[in-house]
């Protein structure tokens, strides 16, 4: 067995105690130091990329944004506004049920609505957004005449403008029994209305555009008649929006949003 003293040990790998000492405090410098700054810049590439690619879906999404026509979009909005509002807008409807009344000649009796919450859509949350635009405002409006004329004025509803759905009619008169005779009934009316959302989604997702079955919806409601507006005596009766980006015909007065609380 061979002895070899730990003098004579250290003498013979003394000469590699100084590079290993140089490549521990090597590896801790870069542990401590360059490793970091080494994840920062890659970090840094990798949002660069990514904001480059941003940048490319935000310039095309201006583009296409700068390619629409503001006054054809003014108009669309308010054209799907009239039919669908924002607001419950029961006065809106009131009127639009007395200015049918009066084209079918038929007189309108009692209006229930019921308003449902009296929260705004700007104070609702998220679910309640949800709830809202999924329950319709519920009325029952009492109407008498003739049975044309009866007639002429649900015609006119279920071709208004105003999203609405007859959910039942009851005959409170059933005693007539020729065709001039008055007879009075009650209609039930769902009101629908669709508040605006809260923010307009994500930037960067791409613009959407009409389909062209969603083309084909829009002219058919713009097609529609819309009623609820205060005509004056000088202003023709128009059965739809004008050229022009006013939501009402020239003479008129818009409704939609009057406080019925405040007295």
């Amino acid at each position: 067995m061979t002895y070899i003293s730990p003098k004579r040990l250290a003498n013979k790998y003394k000469i590699y105690a100084m590079p290993a000492i140089v490549a521990v405090i090597i590896l801790f410098l870069f542990w401590q130091f360059l490793q970091p700054k080494m994840e920062a810049i890659s970090n840094a590439g990798r949002e660069l990329d990514n904001g480059s690619k941003q940048l490319a879906l935000l310039t095309k999404k201006a583009n296409d944004l700068s390619a629409l026509d503001k006054n054809d979009l003014k108009e669309r909005f308010q054209v799907l506004s009239s039919a669908v509002p924002a607001e419950k807008d029961v006065p809106g409807f009131m009127l639009g049920v007395q200015r049918m009344a009066n084209e079918a000649s038929v007189s309108v009796g009692l209006i229930e609505v019921n308003p449902g919450s009296i929260s705004t859509a700007s104070a609702a949350g998220t679910k309640e957004l949800k709830k809202i635009a999924t329950t319709p405002l519920f009325a029952r409006v009492t109407i008498k005449g003739t049975v044309n004329s009866i007639i002429a004025f649900i015609s006119k509803a279920v071709k208004a403008r105003r999203l609405l759905k007859l959910e039942g009619i009851n005959l409170s008169t059933i005693g007539a029994q020729k065709a001039n005779d008055q007879i009075s009934l009650i209609l039930s009316i769902s009101i629908y209305y669709q508040p605006l959302p809260p923010t307009l989604g994500i930037i960067s997702l791409p613009l959407e555009k009409f389909s062209d079955e969603e083309e084909k919806t829009y002219q058919q409601i713009k097609a529609y008649t819309y009623y609820s507006y205060l005509e004056q005596p000088q202003a023709n009766n128009a059965s739809h929006l004008p050229e022009t980006t006013s939501l009402a015909p020239s003479g008129s007065v818009p409704v939609g949003k009057i406080d019925l609380f405040n007295r």
